[in-house]
């Protein structure tokens, strides 16, 4: 017996990022129902050439996952050959998916790579690529989503872009923070030099008056003993003078009696 689409994938394999999309978007119990469906279904692979964070990005955001799994879901089962005249067909979420089989079975922007594999509520076509919805698209990336490679992604808006802007705010507050706290330790570390300065110009002032003083009392003691020195020598130099005066006065004293006594008698003498 068939069985209904997820469980086919569950056992074809290659599938388990659809899986854990179907599952957060809540459809799985919508596309185990009796349809018919038609799956667009985009391997492992196709989901890993996605830009980078996308995936990690619609995966914090059930609703707009939600979108992204019913824009590869029909209402209605469509073969490879029905295709080829129907041209377009209405997805799930609104929006009309473009089929092409003149080159190959193609829809939208991805290749079917096997078509037609029969289930018991429907169809599924593996396709190379996931298929993104205009307003899933246009809100969280500036470039087309790829059919493969590698490509550069703008993130917009939703989730990623709150995240974004959380850790932007998160890393400027650090910053700003680390600036405050530069800002302080220059601070108090100009403080400290500061005092540092002000108390060695109080040293040097100090010493300095301390040393001047001190000179200042050394000259005062020199110039005492100079002029206690001088005035002793002028004491000595009066006492030596006074000393030779008594001897020549003593010893000129007898002689001038002498003399005296002879200019007497020879003024008698000739009276």
């Amino acid at each position: 017996m068939e069985r209904k689409i997820l469980k086919t994938l569950e056992n074809k394999g290659g599938f388990q990022s659809l899986a854990d999309a179907v599952d957060l978007s809540g459809l799985e119990e919508e596309l185990n129902g009796s349809g018919p469906f038609t799956l667009f279904a985009p391997t492992d692979e196709a989901f890993a050439n996605l830009p980078a964070g996308l995936m990690d990005t619609l995966m914090m955001d059930k609703a707009r996952m939600a979108e992204v799994i019913k824009h590869h879901v029909i209402a209605d089962q469509i073969s490879s050959s029905d295709a080829i005249s129907a041209k377009n067909a209405m997805a799930l979420d609104g929006e009309v998916l473009d089929l092409e089989t003149c080159n190959g079975f193609k829809v939208g922007n991805a290749s079917v790579t096997e078509a037609d594999i029969e289930c018991r509520n429907g169809l599924v076509h593996v396709i190379d690529a996931v298929l993104m919805p205009k307003d899933v698209k246009g809100d969280l990336i500036d470039t087309d989503v790829p059919q493969g490679g590698d490509v550069k992604m703008v993130p917009k808006g939703g989730m990623m872009d709150k995240a974004m802007s959380t850790s932007s705010q998160k890393m400027q507050g650090m910053k700003d923070k680390m600036k405050d706290m530069g800002d302080k330790t220059m601070s108090a570390g100009s403080s400290k030099m500061n005092d540092m300065k002000d108390k060695m110009q109080n040293a040097v002032s100090n010493t300095s008056s301390a040393t001047s003083s001190k000179m200042d009392n050394m000259k005062d003691k020199v110039h005492e003993s100079m002029g206690d020195e001088k005035s002793s020598a002028s004491d000595t130099k009066d006492n030596v003078r006074g000393s030779m005066d008594q001897k020549n006065m003593s010893s000129e004293s007898p002689k001038m009696g002498e003399m005296k006594e002879e200019i007497r008698k020879k003024t008698d003498d000739k009276n």
